[in-house]
């Protein structure tokens, strides 16, 4: 499945920026073992940046798992630009690291949901 855009950022004031360019996008992909990924991209060169998600056991459908651990500002930028909803619904335990469990927003769900190839 190709990824799917559904927001766009600039993160010129975070430190999660490898890269020269500040202007990226959000994209939602899928893990082989089910469940959405979360990955920021550069807008210009589609050049990977971060991945935002963990896939550490199956979750509900539209729920991710957010790595806070590698990318502390991700939960903040997510929130921010409408990936997610806003509400902590578990943390997951892993090792010596927690990742919180959120739902996609309903525009993110929308857009998957029209998107066939999602699926």
């Amino acid at each position: 499945m190709r990824p799917i855009k559904v927001a766009e950022v600039d993160l010129t004031d975070l430190s999660i920026l490898f890269t020269e360019e500040t202007k990226c996008d959000i994209l939602i992909g899928h893990y082989a073992q089910g469940g959405a990924a979360i990955m920021i991209q550069t807008t210009e060169t589609q050049e990977p940046v971060a991945t935002f998600t963990r896939y550490i056991r199956p979750v509900a459908p539209y729920h991710v798992l957010i790595d806070t651990n590698n990318n502390p500002k991700a939960l903040e930028i997510l929130i921010k630009n409408g990936v997610v909803k806003p509400q902590l619904l578990d943390n997951v335990p892993s090792g010596y690291c927690i990742y919180p469990e959120f739902e996609l927003s309903d525009m993110v769900i929308e857009k998957l949901k029209n998107y066939t190839d999602y699926v």
